[in-house]
């Protein structure tokens, strides 16, 4: 099947609606699986467009754990069902979109009394103390 930009955006509209690509791939006109991840290689515009409709994807999961949230109390009994939905689509959004839904980590690294860390230093001092540990009669 040959790319063209419209099939492309039907495409983009699936993924963003949530639907999986082995789903609807080689049914309603669209190409084969494999010919829409060889299409994401070959067209630099198609794999932007990609990306926004994962995006898109993510925000509509975690648009639908709040729902889920938000039920109604005679939904009650069903709350260990909906507990692992949100979990689900949770998880699938932190993975889709790490940047906007994964857990946030900060390190941070300082030298001495909380300042800069001189790379140059830090080698040369890696070096004498690796100099200083080597066995004598070693060739350094």
């Amino acid at each position: 099947m040959k790319y063209t930009p419209e099939i492309a955006d039907t495409i983009c509209e699936r993924v963003a609606a949530c639907e999986a690509v082995h789903q609807f791939a080689g049914t309603d006109g669209l190409p084969s699986e494999s010919a829409i991840y060889d299409w994401l290689n070959k067209y630099p515009e198609f794999a932007e467009k990609y990306t926004r409709a994962r995006e898109r994807q993510a925000d509509r999961m975690v648009a639908e754990c709040r729902e889920i949230a938000d039920t109604d109390k005679e939904k009650m009994g069903a709350v260990e069902r909906d507990r692992l939905r949100v979990m689900v689509r949770q998880w699938g959004a932190e993975r889709m979109a790490p940047k906007k839904y994964g857990a946030r980590l900060k390190q941070e690294v300082s030298g001495p009394n909380d300042g800069p860390i001189e790379i140059a230093d830090a080698s040369r001092k890696l070096l004498d103390m690796l100099d200083r540990r080597a066995p004598s009669g070693t060739v350094g």
